[in-house]
This record gives structure tokens, sequence and C-alpha cells, in this order.
């Protein structure tokens, strides 16, 4: 009872902290509330990931799944300019109002997909947000055939307790961006399990994946200052 009261207070307080910034402007001179023009500094997020993964999937010809799609927007750009036959599968619905790609609900630790049915899978920032992603990886695995394309924010360092400091600022960037500067109401899991490319490639690899791509894609959106990296996987 005493976790729930705490995780009752923590969501009001970070409810008001959104609505104050939604109503402070960052200029005397510009009325403009933060949390908008955060969002208006991002518009171009959808396009940059899309340019990273393309290449990767161009030559795909079965079905794709976009796992953790979020608003859809790269998923739409993929269909679009790519002409891959894609869907989204999200534990929410949040796509954005110009989005058309179907989205599917992820209940539990499985979707409703049969084994192998996609030719290709991508994860773009998504892992990080699941508290237990071992479940993420193994229904990638299941449902994928051949490829796997993923972006991850990862932490960096030359020692282990630089990686941990990173870590710690990588999580503050990350609340910050998903629990303050977007409505706490959408319920963004924040739990910071952040792995370094090693990691995931180890993990990945006992699902008899090998990596075949791997790229510091650095701090790609400068907005919120977190290092980005691309693998890609195949059987």
């Amino acid at each position: 009872i005493g976790h729930f009261i705490t995780m009752n207070r923590l969501v009001i307080a970070e409810q008001r902290i959104f609505d104050a910034l939604s109503n402070t402007s960052i200029s005397m001179h510009e009325h403009i509330p933060l949390t908008v023009k955060i969002n208006q500094a991002l518009q171009g997020r959808a396009q940059k990931i899309f340019d990273q993964v393309a290449p990767h999937l161009k030559n795909m010809t079965g079905p794709v799944i976009d796992f953790g799609c979020g608003d859809g927007q790269v998923t739409q750009l993929l269909r679009d300019r790519v002409q891959l036959a894609i869907v989204g599968v999200d534990v929410r619905d949040y796509r954005a109002h110009s989005v058309t790609v179907p989205i599917d609900l992820f209940l539990g630790d499985r979707t409703s997909y049969k084994d192998g049915f996609f030719e290709a899978a991508l994860a773009t920032n998504v892992l990080h947000h699941e508290e237990n992603n071992e479940k993420c990886l193994q229904e990638l695995s299941r449902i994928a055939r051949k490829k796997l394309v993923i972006i991850e924010t990862v932490p960096i360092g030359d020692t282990p307790e630089a990686i941990e400091r990173d870590r710690e600022r990588t999580f503050m960037n990350d609340y910050l961006y998903n629990r303050l500067l977007h409505d706490p109401r959408f319920d963004v899991p924040v739990p910071g399990t952040y792995e370094t490319p090693e990691g995931w490639i180890h993990r990945f690899a006992k699902y008899g994946w090998r990596c075949t791509h791997s790229e510091n894609l650095g701090i790609d959106q400068p907005v919120i200052q977190d290092t980005h990296h691309l693998l890609v996987f195949e059987r």
C-alpha cells in the first residue's frame, strides 16, 4: 500500500510539472510553451530515424513489423517511401493523426502473430523502456525469421564506472523527456534498462542472431543529449 501511495504521489507531481511546463514560455517575446518548443525542435526525428534504418530494410519483400512503433511516423515513412508491407505494434495506440499504418496492441508477453511470420523486425529506442526486456528479445526472435534492425539508447564510457555514470545521466534525460515534457497520462515507462552495444550483441546471440552491422550514431538528436547505436542482426 505504501508503494502505491508513493507512486500515486509521484504521478501527481509529474502531472503538475508537465502542466507548469506546458504553460511556461522560454522567452518573454515568444509565447510558445516549453513543451511545444521541444516538440517543434524534434519534428525531424522520424525522418532521421527513417534515414538510418531504411537502407537495412529496403530489400525486404515479406512482411515487416515495427515493434514498439510509438506514434507510427517512422512506420508510415517506411510504408510510403520503401513500399514495405509493414505493421506496427505497441502497448498503447500512440499514433499521430497523420498515421494510417495498422497498429496492433502488445498485451502481455506475446503478440498475436505466428512463429516466423515476419521477414524482419524493427525496434527503435524500445527495449530500454521495458523493465523485463528479455521478453521483448524472445518475442522478436519468435516472430522474425531473417533480420532485426535495432536502434537503442546506450551508455558510453571507457570504464565500467564511466558507463554507470553515463547510464545515470541517460536515465535523467529519458525521465525528463518522457515523463515531464510529455503528458504523464501516456505513462511511458522509464526503468533505465540500458545496455551497451556489446551487451545487446551478447544477449541477442543467445537467440541465434549474428550481428552484421554495428554503428555508433552518436548524439544524433541534439535536443535530447543521448547516444544512439544501430545494430543489425541476421539469423
